[in-house]
């Protein structure tokens, strides 16, 4: 479909528009459904969409997803557009900050306007509700809310993305973030501004939408978001991923091996402490290992709540034949399921032992981390050394403590894995993955990991 902008209401007030054409037939679609079907306001909606990008420059150029800063926030996970519809045909998006952390608003509103953007093209609907929960928002994130960054993002959403606000839910709004309230209610119609609805907590968005289409996090049935990204992964990481009976000969071995132990009290910080060890030399597999690894994270995400995650790893029989497994695309795709889909806050990594063999290993996961997160590991020369830094009254009898011993906290886990209940859970999940036809643009191995083949995204010194 070809739409050309004819004698539109801007050019009668003096305006000289350039001509365009819109070739999109979705897009004309859904800006006809957003005007109720007048043609008249679509030409003014594609005249703002066209000429915006000279307003607002900082939202609508450098846009690569790739770029450092959109990747980084795209893999955080602020935004959300639910699957499913309500009932009234309205699509759903929702604005969250996991834990308290500094940003760049600029950027997240870039990115928000992306999605509006890509649902330009592929989504029809009659309506959009947006949910903000501001648990974790910040004074230092709401100052830079300007006044022109306010209004020039309002103005995009309300005359250039086609979308028509049905609702927007604040949950767990501070009072420092009322002033602008007060400031995107005067850029509204009142109509529009009678729908912001303030909300104490997550879960009272479940008396608003039907609990079959929102996630876990807000009382709902649907996946939760950080299962999302899980699910998605897989095919990125079968090899974690796929086949993971407990009682399977290999990681049955392992499980009683005892290489893992998750302390069963957490630190003051309310800090999850998870050890990996060698007993004695030994050979394995250190693809299974990471799996059993991961198998453990799924359980606590269902089953554990901390601040942050703390990672001790007793490097002491570690052999050159072990650490030569850990490739670089084998840890850039272990450090990527960690950060972006296990939902662990790492606080610290602590290696006791280390050879110098593993120095280079250890380069890579620093070059994969954000800089505040590799300034916090740590290295210790000797197993006692850990009790200088968690309390002594949850650490194993190994490493100067009075808790259970090592061996005896890894057991547990071993019946815990194995249980008929979590057994059957991960045999199931093998049927439980994405379908990737579904994706408008199918992702590579190299986009996500950059070691499809190549390199190119890894620097060594």
């Amino acid at each position: 479909m070809a739409f050309s902008t004819g004698a539109s209401s801007r050019q009668k007030t003096g305006v000289k528009l350039k001509p365009f054409r819109i070739t999109y037939d979705r897009v004309i679609v859904r800006l006809l459904v957003s005007t109720k079907f007048r043609i008249e306001k679509v030409k003014d909606k594609i005249d703002a969409l066209i000429s915006t990008k000279h307003k607002t420059p900082e939202f609508l150029f450098n846009r690569d997803p790739l770029s450092p800063i959109i990747d980084e926030y795209l893999r955080y996970g602020f935004f959300a557009v639910l699957p499913k519809k309500t009932p009234d045909n309205h699509r759903i998006s929702f604005f969250r900050i996991k834990s308290p952390r500094e940003f760049v608003v600029i950027e997240v509103i870039k990115i928000a306007l992306m999605t509006l953007e890509y649902r330009r093209y592929n989504d029809v609907c009659l309506g959009d509700q947006y949910v903000y929960d501001l648990s974790n928002v910040r004074f230092s994130n709401t100052v830079q809310m300007t006044p022109p960054i306010v209004t020039k993002m309002v103005y995009y959403v309300l005359y250039c993305s086609g979308s028509k606000i049905k609702g927007i839910h604040l949950i767990n709004m501070p009072a420092f973030a009322v002033p602008i309230l007060g400031l995107i209610k005067k850029l509204l119609k009142p109509k529009i501004a009678a729908r912001i609805h303030i909300h104490s907590k997550p879960e009272d968005i479940a008396n608003v939408f039907p609990k079959s289409i929102l996630p876990k996090e807000c009382g709902g049935d649907e996946l939760s978001f950080e299962e999302v990204a899980v699910i998605s992964t897989k095919h990125k990481t079968p090899e974690f991923l796929f086949n993971r009976d407990p009682l399977s000969p290999i990681i049955d071995e392992y499980l009683r091996y005892g290489f893992f132990a998750i302390l069963p009290k957490k630190t003051p910080d309310n800090h999850r402490v998870s050890f990996f060890r060698i007993k004695s030399p030994r050979e394995f597999v250190v693809i299974e290992l990471i799996k059993i690894a991961l198998m453990t994270f799924e359980y606590r995400r269902y089953n554990d709540a901390c601040l942050g995650d703390e990672f001790v790893y007793d490097l002491n029989n570690v052999s050159f034949s072990n650490t030569v497994q850990m490739t670089p695309p084998i840890v850039t795709k272990m450090m990527y399921y960690i950060l972006y889909c296990s939902g662990s806050k790492i606080k610290g990594i602590h290696f006791i032992n280390m050879p110098a063999f593993a120095i280079p290993i250890l380069g890579l996961i620093k070059k994969l981390l954000k800089p505040k997160i590799a300034a916090r590991i740590h290295i210790h020369s000797k197993p006692e050394d850990i009790a200088n830094v968690f309390p002594k009254s949850i650490l194993p009898k190994e490493y100067g403590g009075d808790e259970f011993s090592y061996e005896e906290i890894a057991e547990e886990w071993r019946k815990t894995v194995q249980s008929d209940v979590w057994r059957q859970y991960f045999i199931d999940q093998d049927k439980v993955i994405s379908d990737e036809s579904k994706r408008t643009r199918a992702l590579s191995c190299n986009e996500v990991f950059g070691c499809d083949g190549s390199f190119r995204k890894l620097e060594f010194d």
